[in-house]
């Protein structure tokens, strides 16, 4: 993809996001904490390496449970995930 396209896929993503949200929080949820509704930010210095290595567990976690279809007890619930790599610049170390 161009960085055009993928600037325009990203504000898709984000507009899913956001209605998600939306649908969510019109729902008037009485607790969104034991609903399990949450987001963060966390930064991670990571080399390439250690970063595939993340992405690979991450995906190992979730993968099982991506599986699972609708069945007794169970909620649909969405997962968003972003990385987003700080522009490249000076290795502070060198």
């Amino acid at each position: 993809m161009t960085l055009d396209e993928h600037t325009q896929a990203f504000t898709a993503y984000v507009a899913g996001l956001l209605a998600d949200f939306d649908r969510y929080v019109a729902s008037a949820p009485s607790d969104p904490v034991s609903d399990g509704a949450d987001y963060r930010v966390a930064g991670m210095w990571l080399t390439d390496e250690e970063f595939l290595g993340f992405a690979r567990d991450l995906n190992a976690i979730a993968r099982p449970r991506l599986a699972n279809g609708p069945g007794k007890g169970r909620r649909r619930r969405m997962l968003y995930s972003i990385f987003l790599p700080e522009p490249k610049k000076e290795d502070p170390g060198s």
